[in-house]
C-alpha cells in the first residue's frame, strides 16, 4: 500500500518538475525575443547593427539616385530657361521693331491701345450727404424786369428734363421733392422764381419737379385748394415723398435753407423783407412750407373752403397742432426771403369771413381737405422749366 502511494507521489513530482522546466524554457525564449527587439530599436545589438548598415546603404543608394534625378531636372530646366530666354529675346526684338514702326504710324497704334485698355468699372453711387457740398450761403437776389423766360431757359435750363425735373447724377437724393406753386396771372414773377430756384435746388442735390398749378377762369382765387390739386397731380407722375408749397413771389436769399422735409412740418419763409426779416407773429405759417407725404395726409391736406386772401395758412398751422405735431423753422438768417413787389390780384381780395372759419378747424378738418377735393384738369403743358397744369376748381364768380 505504501509502495503504491510512493509511486503516485513520485509520478506527480516528476510531472510537476517537467511542467516547471517547460515553463522556464518558454519564458527564456520570450525574454530573448524582447531583448532582441529592445536592442534592435536602440542599436545595441549586432543584428540590429547589420540592419542599420543595410538601411544606411539603401539610403545612400536612394540619395545618389535622387541627386542624379535632381541633376537631370536642373539640366532640363537650364535648357528650358535658355530656350525661354532666346524666345523672349526674339519677342523683344520684334517689339522693338514694332515700336519703330509705331513711331512712323502713331494713329493706328493709338487706336489699338485704346481698344486694348479695359473700360473702367462703374462705381456704386451712394446717398447724397445731409449737407450738400456746393452751397454758397447768402445770395444776392435782384429782379431784372428785362429778363425773359427764354433767357432763363438758356441760363439755367441745362441739366433739366422736360417738366422741370432734375435729379443729381453723382449721388442718390435723400428725398423726392415736388415743388407746388399755386398760380394765376403771375408770369413775370414765375420767370424770376425759376431763374433763382432751379440753381439753388440743383446745388441742394434735390430730386425734384416743379408743378405750377394754374387756376382756370377769373373766379375767386383759392390758394389752398390749388395746393391740394398740385399734391394729387404730382403723385400721378412720380412717387414723391416730400412736398414744398411755395408762393411764386418769394425767392430765398440763402441756399442753406434746404427745400426738403423734416421730422415735423417745416416753415421755410420765416424772415421776409416785407416784414423787415422778422416773423410777423409766432403762429405764422405763410409763404413757403414743406411737409412729407405722411404729414400731409395726417392733417387731411388743406382746407378747400378758403376763397380769397387770408387765413388759409393759419388753418394749416392749426391742423398741424391738432395732430400733435410741431413746427420747425430755420433761423432768421438762413430763412430770409425777398418778395417780388406787386399789386393785389384781381379776385383775390381779403375775405372777411375766412378768419371766423379758424374756430371750426378742429371739427372740420376730418371732412374738409384732400378727401373732399374736387377739380378738373383743363390742360397740362410740359416745359423744360416746369409742368404747367391748368385746373378748374369750381370757383365762385
Amino acid at each position: 500500500m505504501l509502495w503504491r502511494l510512493f509511486k503516485i507521489v513520485s509520478l506527480f513530482a516528476f510531472i510537476s518538475t517537467a511542467c516547471y522546466a517547460l515553463f522556464l524554457y518558454k519564458k527564456s525564449r520570450n525574454m530573448d525575443v524582447l531583448t532582441n527587439q529592445h536592442f534592435k530599436a536602440h542599436g545595441n545589438n549586432s543584428f540590429s547593427g547589420l540592419l542599420d548598415k543595410q538601411e544606411t546603404r539603401v539610403r545612400e543608394f536612394q540619395s545618389n539616385d535622387s541627386k542624379k534625378i535632381e541633376a537631370s531636372m536642373v539640366t532640363e530646366a537650364s535648357k528650358e530657361s535658355d530656350a525661354s530666354m532666346e524666345n523672349n529675346a526674339a519677342k523683344e526684338n520684334e517689339a522693338s521693331i514694332g515700336n519703330e514702326v509705331s513711331v512712323k504710324s502713331e494713329a493706328p497704334n493709338a487706336v489699338q491701345e485704346k481698344t486694348q485698355t479695359p473700360a473702367p468699372e462703374n462705381k456704386t453711387i451712394g446717398l447724397c450727404p445731409d449737407t450738400p457740398p456746393n452751397l454758397v450761403g447768402a445770395l444776392r437776389v435782384e429782379f431784372d424786369n428785362e429778363r425773359t423766360l427764354e433767357q432763363v431757359r438758356e441760363d439755367v435750363g441745362s441739366g433739366l428734363q422736360m417738366g422741370g425735373r432734375f435729379m443729381p447724377l453723382d449721388c442718390i437724393a435723400q428725398q423726392k421733392v415736388a415743388i407746388i406753386i399755386p398760380f394765376r396771372n403771375r408770369h413775370d414773377h414765375l420767370k424770376h422764381w425759376l431763374y433763382y430756384l432751379h440753381p439753388i435746388l440743383m446745388r441742394q442735390q434735390v430730386d425734384y419737379g416743379v408743378y405750377v398749378i394754374n387756376q382756370d377762369g377769373e373766379g375767386v382765387f383759392n390758394r389752398a385748394k390749388l395746393m391740394n390739386a398740385g399734391y394729387v397731380e404730382a403723385l400721378k407722375e412720380y412717387d414723391y415723398d416730400c412736398f414744398v408749397f411755395s408762393d411764386v413771389d418769394l425767392v430765398p436769399m440763402d441756399d442753406r435753407n434746404l427745400y426738403r422735409c423734416f421730422d415735423s412740418p417745416r416753415h421755410l419763409a420765416v424772415a421776409m423783407d416785407k416784414y423787415d426779416f422778422l416773423l410777423p407773429y409766432s403762429t405764422f405759417f405763410g409763404g413757403v412750407h414743406s411737409m412729407s407725404k405722411e404729414q400731409f395726409l395726417r392733417i387731411n391736406g388743406f382746407s378747400n373752403t378758403y376763397w380769397g386772401w387770408s387765413a388759409e395758412d393759419d388753418d394749416i398751422y392749426n391742423r398741424i397742432l391738432f395732430r400733435a405735431m410741431k413746427i420747425s423753422r430755420p433761423n432768421l438768417i438762413i430763412g430770409r426771403y425777398k418778395m417780388i413787389k406787386h399789386l393785389r390780384d384781381l379776385h383775390n381780395e381779403p375775405n372777411q369771413r375766412n378768419p371766423d372759419k379758424l374756430y371750426n378747424t378742429q371739427w372740420q378738418m376730418e371732412k374738409d381737405g384732400i378727401n373732399s377735393l374736387n377739380y378738373t384738369v383743363k390742360e397740362m403743358v410740359k416745359d423744360k422749366m416746369y409742368t404747367f397744369i391748368t385746373v378748374d376748381i369750381q370757383a365762385p364768380q
